[in-house]
């Protein structure tokens, strides 16, 4: 019983450690690291205070090529939030399109929490 209440209380701690925000960066340890362009990138950090209208303007751009998908609210696409997450993170947008479907929709989330704030 208590090797599972340590295991229990060791994976409530992960979870807890995934995302942080700390002085308004906000990141994403990834459960599954990525190598892109011979890097490995173990986290994603957003620092969404660094954006600019024409950061969010040049993001909606961005993600209107292969994996665009027309949308009455810009805001929920999940292109859209790829590229606001990967400008926020300062990191190409096909980097982000890389990352394992449960990093992704993490990152998916914590941008839509800021898109819609």
């Amino acid at each position: 019983m208590k090797e599972n209440e340590e295991l229990k209380l060791a994976e409530d701690k992960k979870k807890k450690d995934y995302v942080t925000v700390v002085g308004g960066v906000t990141t994403i340890n990834l459960k599954h690291p990525i190598k892109f362009n011979d890097v490995e990138i173990k986290e994603v950090k957003m620092d969404f205070n660094s954006l600019t209208g024409a950061k969010l303007c040049e993001a909606e751009v961005v993600s209107q090529g292969k994996y665009y998908s027309p949308s009455s609210e810009i805001k929920f696409g999940q292109a859209y939030q790829a590229a606001v997450g990967a400008a926020a993170a300062d990191l190409p947008y096909e980097a982000i399109l890389e990352l394992k479907h449960s990093d992704f929709d993490i990152l998916a989330e914590v941008v839509k929490g800021f898109l819609l704030a």
